[in-house]
């Protein structure tokens, strides 16, 4: 619907924070965007990759995943992006598995009575 620098604004679809979105160009061009906040019927979207070619009235596309990052042996000697996608011109990954990139936040203070204790 709209776009104020780099945040997207859509409506007519629902998907949680931290879940990940396809906005499609005109053009058929498919951008990753990770939904960052909503307010009454409107999502607040931040891309993830190359915003050109986007316009109003762009579809946006749940796609149901989090942020996530494949694992595996087929990475070793590989060179990725910070999204996990190759950047080397091998092809694609093969991973088969994946891992969540968000975690469970560490609470500071019990972090720093436990390392006191070790001291």
């Amino acid at each position: 619907m709209r776009m104020v620098g780099l945040t997207l604004e859509a409506v007519g679809c629902r998907a949680a924070v931290g879940s990940r979105c396809l906005v499609e160009s005109s053009d058929g061009k498919q951008i990753e965007a990770e939904v960052v906040g909503f307010s009454n019927e409107r999502l607040f979207l931040m891309p993830t990759g190359e915003i050109q070619g986007l316009e109003p009235d762009c579809r946006v596309i749940p796609s149901g995943r989090t942020c996530s990052v494949g694992v595996g042996v087929q990475l070793l000697g590989r060179v990725i992006d910070g999204a996990g996608y190759p950047l080397d011109g091998k092809g694609g990954l093969g991973v088969e598995q994946f891992r969540s990139l968000i975690g469970t936040p560490i609470n500071p203070l019990a972090r720093a009575r436990f390392a006191r204790l070790w001291m």
